[in-house]
């Protein structure tokens, strides 16, 4: 044994073909890494020292891949794929598939619909003589006769107005309408008419 043997010398084992650089040493026994990287336990008695050889800075080989790995460059970042966006104007929704109220109502539409006051003093000027019932047989009579009207002028909506008060006249205008099989019927607008008037709508192709 070579007594001046130590860490980072280039050795053999004697009554054996190994070699290599020791790595550790401990309690007389010597680690020993070998040209192919495997790393072998000796006792340093049996060590040959191998003085022609340059002494070399010896590591394990995790540390040998650790140091491997931070001496390569990084990844280059990629950069993200930018997909531009192509404006297709032949491709158009019309707003009434998506619940959105059309802004323009043509001149033909907008005579399509009547709006009819059955307040009495609209529909005569001698009507202080009258009572109740007559005044509201008065208008349920027009009320009937403007349905007729609008039905052959193929008028598809009509708005009675007949105000709020008591009721009586929008009770007996709903029995009235009640009598056919043509027609729908809801509260118009009461945005525009307060709660005081019912909209009719006429359906031509019914019986």
């Amino acid at each position: 044994m070579d007594s001046s043997i130590s860490i980072g010398d280039y050795v053999g084992i004697l009554d054996g073909t190994e070699k290599g650089y020791v790595v550790k040493m401990e309690n007389g026994k010597a680690w020993i890494e070998t040209k192919d990287g495997f790393e072998i336990t000796s006792p340093v008695a049996k060590l040959v020292k191998y003085d022609n050889i340059k002494k070399k800075t010896v590591t394990t080989q995790k540390e040998s891949l650790k140091n491997i790995v931070e001496k390569q460059e990084p990844f280059p970042t990629q950069k993200k794929t930018v997909i531009k966006k192509v404006k297709d104007n032949s491709f158009k929704v019309n707003p009434s598939f998506i619940g959105e109220e059309k802004k323009h109502v043509s001149k033909k539409m907008e005579q399509s619909v009547w709006e009819v006051d059955l307040h009495v003093e609209e529909l005569t000027d001698n009507h202080r003589h009258l009572t109740n019932g007559e005044i509201v047989d008065l208008q349920l009579k027009h009320a009937r006769a403007i349905i007729e009207k609008a039905k052959k002028n193929k008028i598809n909506k009509v708005v009675f107005i007949h105000g709020k008060g008591k009721g009586t006249l929008r009770q007996e205008l709903l029995n009235l309408l009640a009598g056919y099989t043509n027609l729908e019927w809801y509260d118009a607008s009461f945005k525009r008419y307060g709660g005081g008037a019912t909209e009719v709508r006429i359906f031509t192709s019914k019986v």
